[in-house]
């Protein structure tokens, strides 16, 4: 159970609002195919590390575990008739995949699920309000010292979100199961052990802020080097792709938007724009604004403005 008198980041507490507003909260509370799987799964991929970045982009996929397995089949039987490898964002150099990339987009739409992008402005240094030492101190003194100073904003920043995830997609007694792409914040299990294992500890705690009702088996999966699963690293692909697009839209000056580079990728930005598909898509900008008496935190839903469309 989650602590009524916990204050909620003002970043998770204004996603939480834009999600109630445009009635998101409620077609998830009452989703039938999330709710009808045994198993929800939210796979997840990050981007914006890179010194070049004007932005850090979150994404996450929520669908049910039998209807990724079905979808996997049919993206790797596509992908073999086409001749290209993992459908990944930074392979789009690549022009087979180029060619292929607006009906892979049509693929993705067979998925009955939603895909989350939350793309937080890199002038804002913490969502939290805390310096990096401060976060740091608090979790190791509560035992949790598997990360350093540069890890810790990433890692709440996601923990956050997917536990607010959770409470708005899950029912009672339903399996939760979070693929993240492997990342500074988990590690490679093989080496880094420490960090999963205190991830495992760690994520109860943040959940239990959100999720009110008792869920099923709780499980966090990352790929393996050593025994790479099929189905795991064709699933990643999804937010991987909708990722580095997004990142690549906000890090990018608007007359650079125009060239040969950006007609490659303009089929994601038209995918992500959709408003009526099996897979639908939400994207949240939040970024720093300056109001009387200091700064603050104010997050937005947004469209990508394209030659043919217009900026909603």
């Amino acid at each position: 159970m989650a602590d009524s008198k916990y204050k909620l980041p003002a970043f998770t507490e204004q996603i939480q609002e834009l999600l109630e507003q445009g009635g998101l909260a409620q077609s998830l509370a009452q989703d039938p195919l999330l709710h009808g799987f045994k198993s929800l799964v939210i796979a997840s991929d990050y981007s914006g590390e890179s010194s070049g970045s004007k932005v850090r982009t979150y994404t996450f996929l929520l669908s049910g575990f039998p209807m990724l397995q079905e979808w996997c089949q049919k993206a790797q039987s596509f992908r073999k008739k086409r001749g290209v490898g993992l459908m990944e964002y930074k392979e789009l150099k690549d022009r087979k995949r180029q060619r292929a990339l607006p009906d892979w987009l049509s693929l993705l739409n067979c998925i009955s699920g939603h895909l989350i992008i939350v793309t937080i402005d890199r002038s804002l240094p913490s969502v939290f309000g805390s310096k990096p030492h401060a976060l740091l101190n608090l979790l190791q003194s509560k035992g949790f010292d598997a990360w350093d100073k540069n890890d810790i904003e990433k890692l709440l920043r996601i923990l956050h979100l997917v536990g607010l995830l959770m409470k708005h997609a899950t029912h009672p007694k339903q399996n939760f199961l979070w693929l993240s792409d492997r990342d500074s914040i988990i590690g490679d299990p093989k080496e880094e052990d420490r960090k999963l294992q205190q991830l495992l500890d760690l994520f109860p705690h943040v959940a239990n802020v959100y999720v009110r009702h008792e869920l099923g088996k709780i499980r966090i999966a990352v790929p393996s080097k050593d025994k790479p699963d099929s189905n795991f690293e064709e699933i990643i692909t999804i937010p991987d792709l909708a990722c580095g697009a997004v990142n690549k839209w906000w890090s990018t000056d608007p007359y650079e938007k125009q060239g040969k580079k950006y007609e490659a990728i303009a089929p994601i930005y038209e995918f992500l724009n959709e408003e009526h598909s099996n897979l639908k898509k939400h994207c949240f900008y939040i970024q720093q604004v300056k109001v009387q008496g200091g700064d603050t935190i104010q997050t937005s839903l947004y469209k990508f403005l394209l030659r043919s469309s217009k900026n909603t």
